[in-house]
């Protein structure tokens, strides 16, 4: 069957062919004006994708180009500063070398001192450098200025990081408190309170005191025909291994005498079983060991009956003994609980172990104050010392001694300036640096609309604001510190489906929740404040930098040509690095510790009034710069000092600051270091991301964009299609009023 081609279809299909060719026109006319090969998704779905991929990260590399170029406007204007600092510093350190030499006068140094005024004024001025309105040198607070005048700091301790690349970060300014004037910045502590204590300065496993009523013994040898010799023991305090060779060496003084050698004669303390243990040094015997008359000498060495004619060549002590205590001689101290009064209490006399004296210490403690006021110990809490803690806990608990008329404590080496006070948490008094909180009731209403009223009014520490709010009912709210430990966080604990409001705290009375940056309404978890404690001397040193803490060591103090060094080794709480510091065996010193006016570093300065206290690290701890009292940590007061040092003439103080301004310009450059290693990081970052934005935009380009000779000769050749298409329809179609009617 022949299928007849009707004129309709003809001209249906010549429509077709021309309406695609100017279609496909169209599309190579609209490459040619957008120069694009992809204009609308539907052109190249998967070239569409590869180009938005494409775009995302150019959108990436030009934010993080803006980031790398802030940031190095930053570093640069921070390396330029800190390089002025440092000649400040040169310069002060001159200044000291020229005034601390013996040619230096009264005159030159007080002129000197104005000079060194301006230098200081110089170093507030570059520690407050801006770019734009943002300080450079307070950490993340960069809108108010980070020092005062008194070298006070008023920044933080973090550092300000950009985002220069997916992933990678980099910090863009310095910190202050690093080298130019301390901030001890204590962590909140919510730890349990802990008690007074004082223990012995140093190990003491045997202790025993000489004097004439137990200082002298006779010895025989079997065979001596002179009879039994009289050793006179030297009086004084020995340990039992310095005092067997001090009665080895008196014996050994006879030498040949009576027909017998004594100078083999040996004596030694044996420290395992606390016996003293004589030997001929030969194979004659022992005859005679017995105490001269009027002397106690063999019972303070342990042996309960004289030796007589035994026959053996040596002979042991059968009492263990690690102490002696002589009756009105070592017997007596004072103690004071928790700033209690004074109670005397007197040792028994006799012989001791250590594990025997301390129950004797502790009988005669409960009997003088009461049981369980005071704990002792011996080698459990410090091994090899005695230590008597408190039995209360907190601020106000504390054990102080004082030596007796007939000091028992030197025996022991209980010695009283080593006391340690109690600790608490965090007080609530202590936060906003000392301002404190205005206590009162808050409300606390949960994203699921349920509200409760609590009572902070009774709190102390911070632990008890979040036991107060965690022990709430009726609402589903947990209060935590945050990660830096120096704030409150108050997280939502309702279930998902029911979070269907904000959060919200408000103030019933009082300022509580004001005072804790806890005044807000907002859709997920409350972010309290910086709540930054000030340093008190409740402060813990485990507390300090953040809650990382400090180990202690000892410092070294000079003024006015004393020097002497201070063990700070085993201080809990800034309370008692003062009161070490401030110890009457350091009265000679004319030295005062205390809490800087700032509230947030330690300062010692000379009582004398005409003179200047300088401070060193005496070891690797260096606890007198990290606590800030003196060293590089703080080049503002270093300058201070040499300031007064010019001003009072104080050669010594002027020559023992060049140290300060050493260590001061070693931190700087340490710091400066920093930079200049952030600032290398960012250029490298900006070659990468250059780089990766020429590639990327190529690749883009390569995706997207239209090639124009190509487009060009594709639009001449879909030109001259639609121009043969319209003259083949006009030759094909040349309709009459017949075809028209069929």
């Amino acid at each position: 069957m022949i299928n007849r081609v009707t004129n309709k279809s003809t001209y249906d299909k010549l429509l077709q062919y021309m309406f695609d060719n100017a279609n496909r026109l169209q599309e190579i006319q609209e490459k040619l004006a957008s120069g694009k090969r992809i204009n609308r998704p539907s052109d190249d779905p998967l070239g569409t994708i590869k180009s938005l991929d494409y775009r995302g990260i150019v959108s990436n590399v030009d934010r993080f180009l803006g980031n790398i170029n802030f940031g190095s406007t930053w570093l640069n204007q921070i390396d330029s500063v800190m390089s002025n600092m440092g000649n400040l510093v040169s310069r002060a350190k001159s200044l000291a070398i020229s005034q601390g030499s013996d040619t230096a006068d009264a005159t030159s140094r007080k002129g000197t001192a104005q000079e060194v005024e301006s230098l200081y004024q110089q170093m507030i001025d570059f520690a407050n450098t801006q770019v734009g309105d943002k300080y450079l040198f307070g950490g993340s607070i960069t809108d108010t200025p980070p020092f005062d005048e008194t070298g006070a700091y008023h920044g933080n301790a973090e550092r300000i990081n950009v985002e220069i690349s997916k992933g990678v970060s980099a910090e863009i300014n310095a910190v202050g408190s690093r080298f130019l004037s301390t901030d001890l910045n204590p962590a909140i502590s919510l730890d349990p309170s802990t008690a007074g204590y004082t223990f012995s300065s140093q190990d003491v496993t045997s202790q025993f005191l000489i004097d004439s009523s137990n200082n002298g013994l006779r010895v025989m040898l079997a065979g001596d025909t002179g009879g039994a010799r009289t050793v006179q023991i030297d009086a004084g305090s020995y340990t039992g291994e310095d005092l067997a060779k001090e009665i080895q060496n008196k014996i050994r003084l006879l030498g040949q005498v009576g027909g017998v050698d004594y100078s083999s004669v040996t004596v030694t303390y044996d420290a395992t079983n606390h016996h003293f243990v004589f030997d001929s040094g030969s194979t004659t015997n022992f005859d005679t060991l017995e105490n001269a008359t009027g002397s106690n000498a063999l019972q303070t060495l342990g042996f309960s009956a004289p030796i007589t004619g035994n026959g053996d060549t040596d002979v042991e002590s059968d009492n263990a003994v690690s102490f002696n205590i002589i009756a009105g001689v070592n017997d007596s101290f004072t103690i004071r609980v928790d700033g209690g009064g004074p109670h005397a209490v007197t040792i028994g006399a006799g012989t001791y172990t250590g594990a025997s004296l301390r129950n004797e210490i502790q009988n005669q403690l409960n009997a003088s104050l009461g049981a369980g006021v005071v704990t002792v110990d011996y080698g459990t809490l410090h091994p090899n010392r005695f230590t008597l803690t408190s039995g209360s806990t907190g601020l106000d608990s504390s054990v102080s001694l004082t030596p007796g008329d007939h000091d028992f404590l030197r025996m022991v080496q209980l010695e009283p300036d080593l006391s340690v006070n109690g600790t608490e948490g965090t007080r609530i008094s202590d936060l906003n640096l000392g301002e404190g909180v205005t206590l009162g009731t808050i409300r606390i209403t949960d994203r699921a609309g349920n509200s409760a009223d609590i009572d902070l009014s009774s709190a102390v520490t911070v632990k008890d604001i979040l036991d107060d709010i965690n022990a709430a009912t009726g609402v589903h709210v947990m209060a935590s510190l945050n990660a830096a430990k120096n704030g409150i966080v108050l997280t939502d604990t309702n279930a998902q489906p029911a979070q269907i409001q904000n959060l919200k705290v408000e103030d019933i009375s009082g300022t509580a929740a004001k005072d804790l940056g806890l005044l807000q309404d907002v859709p997920g978890n409350i972010q309290g404040k910086d709540l930054n404690p000030a340093v008190t001397t409740a402060t813990r040193i485990s507390a300090l930098y953040g809650g990382q803490g400090l180990s202690l060591g000892k410092i070294e103090v000079e003024n006015n040509g004393t020097k002497k060094e201070i063990d700070l080794t085993e201080s809990a709480s800034v309370a008692d690095v003062l009161q070490r510091v401030n110890a009457d065996s350091n009265a000679d010193l004319k030295i005062s510790a205390s809490i800087m006016g700032s509230k947030k570093s330690l300062d010692i300065r000379s009582t004398n009034g005409s003179t200047v206290a300088v401070v060193y690290d005496a070891d690797n701890t260096e606890s007198s710069t990290k606590l800030g009292i003196q060293g590089g940590n703080d080049i503002l007061k270093s300058l201070q000092l040499l300031r007064e040092a010019l001003e009072f003439n104080d050669g010594n103080a002027i020559r023992g600051l060049i140290k300060h301004f050493n260590e001061g310009l070693n931190h700087l450059l340490d710091e400066q270091a920093i930079v200049g290693a952030s600032s290398s990081k960012l250029k490298r970052a900006e070659t990468v991301q250059k780089e990766l934005k020429i590639n990327t935009t190529k690749a883009l380009s390569n995706t997207e964009d239209a090639d124009l000779m190509k487009t060009l000769t594709d639009f001449s050749m879909q030109q001259y299609a639609l121009q043969a298409t319209l003259e083949s329809a006009a030759r094909i179609v040349q309709p009459t009023l017949l075809d028209f009617l069929k």
